[in-house]
């Protein structure tokens, strides 16, 4: 999804490392730092404002009284917002963003969320249950995706660097 003026979070519930990411999300595509300069403010919505270009804290500039989204706005989730920038690869990922996260262990990279900028979530394989770790210490990377073809390379180079493993260790196939 593509930010765009007149987009907007309602600020109902909204977290502080949460309402960073926001603006940083819509200044990242192409809002002005506008009234994000000023600091959070106590206003029921925030977004990029539909003629100023900028961001804006607003009472009912988004919505109109019917509590419908006035004509070129949109109140999105903050998951929205946040997760709609791409991660380059550099740094944090985004709140909201899939990655592959590893820890401690970097031939093992599991498909994970970035939850906040201090824990991220993954599916544990063996039980089934979505596990959150600390982003401390933690390394992200972009989604890989694989052919078929680079799956079975992968697999044909595993199953001759075993069979060299075990002939360098000496053992030998018996004639009959």
């Amino acid at each position: 999804m593509k930010l765009k003026a007149g987009d907007y979070v309602s600020m109902k519930g909204i977290k502080e490392d949460e309402y960073n990411a926001v603006a940083k999300a819509f200044i990242k595509s192409g809002a002005g730092i506008g009234e994000y300069a000023k600091g959070r403010q106590k206003f029921p919505f925030f977004g990029w404002g539909p003629s100023s270009g900028s961001l804006y804290h607003g009472n009912g500039t988004f919505q109109l009284a019917s509590g419908k989204s006035q004509e070129g706005c949109t109140e999105l989730s903050v998951e929205q917002v946040i997760g709609s920038t791409e991660w380059n690869g550099e740094g944090l990922p985004p709140i909201g963003c899939e990655v592959e996260a590893t820890w401690g262990c970097e031939s093992i990279w599991l498909k994970s969320i970035v939850l906040d900028s201090n824990s991220f979530a993954y599916l544990n394989n063996f039980t089934s249950a979505w596990r959150i770790e600390p982003t401390n210490g933690a390394k992200f990377r972009q989604i890989t995706v694989k052919t078929e073809a680079q799956r079975l390379s992968e697999a044909a180079s595993i199953k001759l660097k075993t069979a060299q493993k075990v002939i360098d260790a000496g053992y030998r196939k018996e004639s009959v």
